[in-house]
């Protein structure tokens, strides 16, 4: 390509901004992103709740924020396998995983995601591997592959949680008016073991967004082991 990952991320980024801007208009679909305040001023990784196709569009709107560049994801591989957006994703920077990786390629994937980091470049990355049932917190230990940058590198690792799929499921049928909600959490404290890094990302990935702590609380459930 010509232009420049840049240049071409930015392109991304409008994109996804108008797919936003469309499901306001045709169909009643708000997002909104609460705690912007939490955003490191260097670059981290979020690890985030996935319920919606929105998810997947999210982090594009934390660009700017605290001066960040970019913002990559973790993508399993058959994204990279689409026509058009698998060859512009690979040009920017995404970062391909697989759901049963093994030892060899959890450490490439681990390696990019550093390599991403050193370029000032943050990283969104979904524990859960695949959309979640709303109100339905899937198994976090995936995660767990981030200690190592997080203990060693001191990287920021910044929970991030949503209701979006109570709004825009995955069924088309589901869709309906309303706000999906983003909430930027505090970064976890450094020096935490590996338990408690599990332990605190549960914690707050079960928590309500804003709005739902008020609405209907009962129906966080998390998925048992």
């Amino acid at each position: 390509m010509s232009q420049s990952p840049d240049v071409v991320y930015k392109g991304m980024r409008d994109w996804s901004q108008g797919v936003f801007l469309i499901a306001q208009r045709t169909a009643g679909i708000k997002v909104q992103l609460h705690g912007t305040e939490n955003i490191p001023p260097i670059p981290c990784i979020y690890v985030a709740r996935h319920e919606s196709e929105l998810d997947t569009m999210m982090a594009y709107h934390l660009i700017g924020t605290q001066g960040l560049r970019r913002v990559v994801y973790v993508m399993k591989e058959e994204l990279f396998k689409v026509p058009l957006y698998g060859r512009l994703a690979h040009y920017v920077g995404m970062i391909s995983h697989k759901r049963r990786a093994g030892k060899e390629e959890n450490l490439e994937m681990l390696r990019m995601i550093r390599a991403s980091l050193e370029q000032g470049i943050s990283v969104c990355f979904f524990p859960e591997t695949a959309r979640m049932v709303p109100g339905i917190l899937g198994d976090l230990r995936p995660a767990l592959l981030l200690y190592s940058l997080y203990k060693d590198q001191w990287v920021p690792i910044v929970p991030m949680n949503t209701n979006a799929g109570r709004i825009f499921p995955r069924s088309r049928l589901g869709k309906k008016p309303g706000v999906a909600e983003y909430q930027v959490g505090q970064p976890l404290k450094f020096g935490l073991s590996r338990t408690a890094f599990l332990a605190k990302l549960t914690e707050v990935l079960e928590q309500e967004p804003i709005s739902d702590k008020k609405r209907r609380p009962q129906e966080r459930k998390k998925v048992q082991s």
